[in-house]
């Protein structure tokens, strides 16, 4: 098994069980959030290949077509300007688990955990078509920074 097959696994597992205990649509949304972060890492580049398109939903397991994936993200999505400095809603709600978690004297490991994955899966896409670019490698640092950095404060007086 592949290093982002192990992590896709890992990760959508331990999702899974966060659903169950918090009665949360965590998963599917994780999914939609991880699907727009590498379609706004893909159009780095100005061109999201099919490569990139066919990474995408083979990572993210959402049942759409590439055509579909991007008419959603479109008007919502990646293609909004403020897109890399919002931090996605399945993220914040894990970070608000984790901050509960810490406050009752547990580990907080639900956002460090997705936050590796953001970062496996971006290393993968960047290689999907087989050019990794200036610009897609500024983007991948900038957006894991962003969502590590709002992780940190948010965990910071708890």
């Amino acid at each position: 098994m592949s290093k982002i097959d192990e992590a896709i696994k890992r990760v959508y597992s331990i999702l899974e069980e966060i659903e169950k205990e918090t009665h949360t649509d965590i998963l599917i949304s994780f999914r939609i959030d991880l699907a727009f972060y590498m379609l706004y890492l893909s159009k780095s580049d100005n061109n999201i290949s099919d490569e990139e398109l066919t990474s995408v939903i083979d990572i993210t397991k959402l049942d759409l077509t590439p055509k579909e994936l991007l008419a959603i993200a479109g008007p919502k999505g990646v293609l909004t300007e403020d897109y890399p400095t919002k931090v996605p809603e399945s993220f914040r709600a894990l970070v608000d688990i984790d901050k509960k978690t810490k406050a009752e004297g547990g580990i907080a490991a639900a956002a460090p955990v997705v936050l590796l994955m953001y970062e496996v899966v971006g290393e993968h896409l960047m290689k999907a078509d087989g050019a990794t670019t200036e610009d897609e490698m500024v983007n991948y640092k900038a957006y894991l920074n962003m969502l590590d950095d709002y992780r940190k404060k948010e965990l910071l007086n708890i």
